[in-house]
């Protein structure tokens, strides 16, 4: 289940009809646009009905963010601009960030995609795409 208060419009999470994308947040249900193939369709859940995704290589692989090809032990990624960076190394996952020329860091063994895009979007000031 995810908390009403960690999602926003954008946000993708997991539901029985399938993978979705927030498109609109009241205070006791979401509205989610799920897309099969060409067809989109909009429904109405309740909060408990969502879950997380977590954020895997393969999720990392869908975002708009360039993987690094010199690092064998590791999974990194990094926004077009390099002040967002994304190391996956086992089962931790450590996000570096730069605002405002101030360096910053974030390390999470259980980081969700929804998660990561209310991160991004806060300190990036710009939504992270992602091609789901």
């Amino acid at each position: 289940m995810i908390a009403n208060n960690e999602l926003r419009k954008g946000n993708m999470v997991k539901h029985p009809a399938g993978i979705g994308r927030v498109s609109q947040v009241l205070w006791n249900r979401v509205e989610l646009e799920i897309a099969d193939g060409n067809e989109r369709s909009f429904i109405e859940v309740q909060y408990d009905e969502l879950e997380p995704i977590p954020v895997t290589k393969e999720v990392l692989e869908k975002c708009d963010l360039v993987k690094h090809r010199r690092f064998y032990y590791a999974n990194v990624f990094y926004s077009k601009t390099g002040k967002f960076v994304i190391n996956q190394l086992r089962d931790n996952i450590e996000i570096s960030f730069a605002v405002n020329s101030t360096p910053g860091i974030i390390s999470d063994k259980n980081l969700n995609l929804h998660q990561l895009q209310n991160m991004y979007f806060v300190l990036m000031n710009e939504e992270l795409h992602i091609d789901m």
